[in-house]
Order: C-alpha cells, then sequence, then structure tokens
C-alpha cells in the first residue's frame, strides 16, 4: 500500500493482481513523508531509502476502507486512488498456488486436518469459509468500484503505462516479483461446479469488468 502525499496518489494492494510488482514500480518515485508498506521477504525494497518504508505494524493489503481512516479526508477525495483487477476464475487459481506454497511450507510433509488438498476442495473451502472472497473489498464499495484508475492485470503493461503519464512520472520498468511458477492456463483447473461457484460469488466484479470464463490450452504452461 502507498500514500503518496508528494505525488498525490493512493495505491491499494489487491492480491494476486501483481500488486507487489506495481508497488516497487511506483515506490521508486516515493519520498520523505509518504508511505510505502514494506514488502516482506522483497530484497528489491532495500534499494528504497530507509525513511520511505513504513517501519509501523501496517499490513500491506488493507481493504480501501481501511486506509481511507489513515488520511485526511480532503487527501481521500483529491488523491488519485490506485488498485489493480484481475479475471477472477484467473485470480483464483493463483490465490490457491500461493495458498498450498504456503501451507506446506508452514508444515512441510505433514497433512492439515481440514485443509484442502486440491483445487475443487479449495473453491468450495475459501468461498464458503470466507465471508467476503478475496479482493472484493478491495475492488468494489458495494457494487461500484471506489477507484479512480483501474490496472487490469490482464492489460498490465498498457494501463502501468497510462498511470505513470498521468502521475508525471518517469516509467523506469516493472519488476517481476512473486510470480507463480508452472502455472497452466486457468480453465483447465476448473469443472461446471467450481466455475459456477466463482461466478456467483464475483458476479458483481465479473459483470462490472466484463470478464469471461476463457479457455486456454492446458498442456500450455504460463509464466
Amino acid at each position: 500500500m502507498i500514500v503518496s502525499h508528494q505525488h498525490r496518489f493512493i495505491y491499494i494492494k489487491s492480491f494476486k493482481t501483481a500488486s507487489t510488482s506495481v508497488q516497487y514500480a511506483l515506490a521508486r518515485h516515493c519520498g520523505e513523508g509518504d508511505i510505502v508498506t514494506a514488502i516482506r521477504g522483497c530484497r528489491e525494497l532495500e534499494h528504497l531509502p530507509p525513511s520511505y518504508v513504513s517501519t509501523n505494524e501496517i499490513g500491506g493489503h488493507l481493504p480501501w476502507k481501511k486506509v481511507r481512516e489513515m488520511v485526511f479526508p480532503e487527501e481521500w477525495h483529491l488523491y488519485l486512488k490506485v488498485v489493480n483487477v484481475r479475471n477472477p476464475w484467473d485470480m483464483m487459481v493463483s490465490w490457491f498456488h500461493t495458498k498450498m506454497e504456503h501451507l506446506h511450507e508452514q508444515v512441510p510433509g505433514m497433512p492439515v486436518t481440514g485443509m484442502p488438498t486440491n483445487f475443487t476442495e479449495f473453491v468450495g473451502w475459501h468461498l464458503q469459509e470466507n465471508c467476503c472472497p478475496v479482493n472484493m473489498e478491495m475492488w468494489l464499495d458495494g457494487s461500484v468500484p471506489w477507484a479512480d484508475f483501474i490496472v487490469r492485470y490482464e492489460s498490465l503493461q498498457y494501463d502501468i503505462n497510462r498511470l505513470f503519464r498521468k502521475l508525471r512520472l518517469e516509467y523506469q520498468g516493472l519488476p517481476c516479483l512473486r510470480p507463480t511458477v508452472g502455472k497452466r492456463h486457468y480453465s483447465c483447473y476448473y469443472d461446471v461446479a467450481t466455475r459456477r461457484k466463482v461466478e456467483k460469488s464475483y458476479a458483481p466484479v465479473i459483470d462490472l469488468f466484463g470478464y469471461d470464463f476463457e479457455h486456454g490450452t492446458c498442456e500450455e504452461r504460463m509464466p
């Protein structure tokens, strides 16, 4: 998350949308007095002066309502507010891989009772156990977007170029941080039931941003 008073923008980090890479690209231009939440385990941020990075316990993925409480009302209304979005079917697969990696890191070689072991179980577990599916409170205010500028994962480079021009910042490239390795096209993970579960849970996002369930080649490995 970034609150830049110098360049008058607020960046909210959503999950699994390349937000860490975008945060780093924007943080290069932040100065003293700006808030840039730390990226755990990210060596790239070591190049930033220490005063630029928040040293308190502010989380990196704060919902926009929480961030709004941290700034003055005039800042919230006058600053450009930015967030990344992603096709929910695609995002759910990336979220699955991340959660499975963390699970194995926490208990290597040990089964965890009640935790999902495959994608079908994961979708059911996540959408049943969570009152709010991941990113919904990051993307929407009720049924409408709260942000002034939307960066789509599907057109990431194009939208980042537009964002930097709008902020009048020099674009120095977008680092590839925390990629999902070895992931097939997201459609290969779904059956009819899991596809419909995601569609139902993310219906406002799918309708608002015009997302479709696309079919890809299952042998294809995505970067």
